[in-house]
């Protein structure tokens, strides 16, 4: 056995149960070596089980086997009486504490590695997701009178209490957040989190852009996880992936909450301008803001000035090479990019089955008190909700570009370009509702990757294509016009005006 090189090692093992990977440890030294290499190489582990976790991957070729730790981080249990009442500021604390606790606890294990001359570590990726075992998908399924099912907890989103006593940690080098898990995480701790990992060198996370009425308000957790991202100082960062959506409301006459904060200038948008200093992080490749994002021009810096004091020209991208921007049709500050007659709103209703005002449930009552009186109910209602979030009545009216909120959004990404020396690949969207075209600015550079044999045949030149519905009743500002082609450049490819081309 010990003559098998490590590579068929691996291939016998990968046939084999959990089980039986057990019971063979003993074969011999090599064989166990190749098992536990495969068998810690993604575990899952949950919070109660860090003591054994830490016991488990002292071994220094255990924790060098590990390539993607999924923690799942168990939130308190409550009882089939709390299923009917939304989460009250007492569990909110205790589930913010265990979430806290452990998450320390597991950094702790982390950082004790890398001051151990006994482990050896290599970089992995750390993915966690939170959940109690009182949530529906993990307790047992048996009919609870009034259960609010996931509305319960829909508005509480985990925060970390403690970050100071959070310590750095230097092996992780990808950190993914998704959906692992039944609840949400703040926003703002993610960021804490990812401040707290200097080797970083790709963030792809999927988070919640918070705008219901039961949430905190919308700017609050836009403001704080701008300023978690501001601590971020990851040297080693590649790859910037953020999905962050902002779902619009349905009914175009519903006004929806401003995400600047009170003291601030309509058009300064604090989160935008720190993800413009995420994409300064000279070793950033890829930059991706996806799920339909609302941001301002501020995402690209500061525009310069033509007046007697002009601004600093802003910072270049040294290492840029990829894009990617899915807009909203909405600004932070809480306007609509389009504008339309509302008298020619069409008024579109819900399936009665869907929405019934009628329904045995009554007006959802979001209790703010603490009582844990189980006769008294909280109640969630359909059709309330979605009246409250705009969702419904459906009322379409915002068709065309509204060019004052627009053009200088645009206007500061093609200002932007001159300053992307590497760029290979932008691909910017703003869609619209029903059938109508949207807006896309699509440019690739001479080195990308070659698609095909289609591809490879263009001229290595570079392309842009700017391309938008007549729908919109859009025109290219003339400035932004001449930038685009002068990024293009004189032997390159440039499409620029309304579907189809004229």
């Amino acid at each position: 056995m010990d003559r098998l090189s490590t590579e068929l090692l691996a291939a016998i093992i990968s046939y084999l149960e959990p089980p039986d990977l057990i019971n063979s440890l003993t074969v011999s030294r090599q064989w166990q070596f190749t098992v536990e290499r495969h068998t810690f190489r993604s575990p899952h582990v949950r919070s109660s089980e860090l003591d054994r976790f830490a016991t488990v991957f002292s071994a220094s070729n255990r924790a060098g086997a590990l390539v993607k730790l999924n923690f799942h981080i168990v939130l308190p249990a409550y009882s089939d009486d709390r299923c009917a009442k939304f989460e009250n500021e007492k569990e909110k604390k205790a589930n913010n504490e265990a979430f806290t606790d452990a998450l320390i606890g597991l950094f702790k294990i982390f950082h004790s590695w890398e001051n151990s001359n006994a482990v050896r570590t290599r970089p992995f990726a750390l993915n966690f997701g939170a959940y109690s075992p009182s949530d529906p998908g993990f307790r047992e399924e048996r009919d609870r009178p009034g259960d609010l099912m996931l509305h319960r907890y829909e508005h509480s989103f985990l925060s970390l209490l403690k970050p100071e006593e959070l310590p750095s940690v230097e092996s992780i080098t990808h950190f993914p957040h998704g959906v692992l898990g039944t609840r949400c995480v703040a926003a703002a701790a993610i960021a804490t989190i990812a401040a707290k990992l200097p080797a970083l060198e790709s963030i792809d996370w999927e988070l919640e852009d918070a705008a219901s009425p039961g949430d905190p308000p919308r700017y609050q957790s836009r403001y704080d996880f701008a300023q978690a991202l501001f601590a971020i100082k990851a040297s080693k960062l590649k790859s910037f992936s953020l999905s962050f959506p902002f779902i619009p409301p349905q009914n175009e006459f519903f006004e929806f909450p401003s995400a600047i904060p009170p003291n601030f200038s309509p058009t300064d948008d604090p989160l935008s301008s720190a993800l413009y200093a995420i994409s300064q992080i000279p070793s950033l490749q890829v930059f991706r803001l996806l799920g339909e994002i609302s941001i301002s021009p501020s995402l690209f810096g500061p525009t310069p000035s033509t007046g007697e004091t002009p601004i600093a020209q802003p910072a270049t991208y040294p290492s840029l090479e990829a894009i990617a921007l899915e807009l909203n049709r909405t600004t932070p500050s809480g306007d609509w990019l389009f504008a339309g007659d509302p008298a020619d709103a069409d008024l579109i209703n819900y399936d009665s089955d869907t929405y019934d005002s009628q329904s045995t449930t009554s007006v959802s009552s979001r209790n703010s008190g603490d009582s844990d009186d189980s006769r008294i109910h909280d109640t969630y209602h359909t059709y309330h909700a979605a009246l409250a979030r705009g969702e419904t009545p459906i009322r379409y009216f915002r068709s065309r570009i509204a060019p004052e909120l627009f053009d200088p959004l645009v206007r500061s990404l093609t200002q932007a370009l001159s300053r992307m020396p590497k760029l290979n690949w932008l691909n910017l969207e703003l869609r619209t509702v029903g059938e109508g075209a949207g807006l896309q600015i699509f440019c690739l550079g001479p080195e990308r990757p070659s698609c095909g044999k289609e591809r490879d045949e263009e001229p290595a030149v570079r392309r842009l294509e700017a391309a938008w519905g007549r729908g919109l009743r859009w025109t290219a500002p003339e400035d932004v016009t001449t930038l685009l082609e002068e990024w293009a450049g004189a032997g390159g490819i440039c499409k620029i005006g309304e579907l189809p081309y004229d």
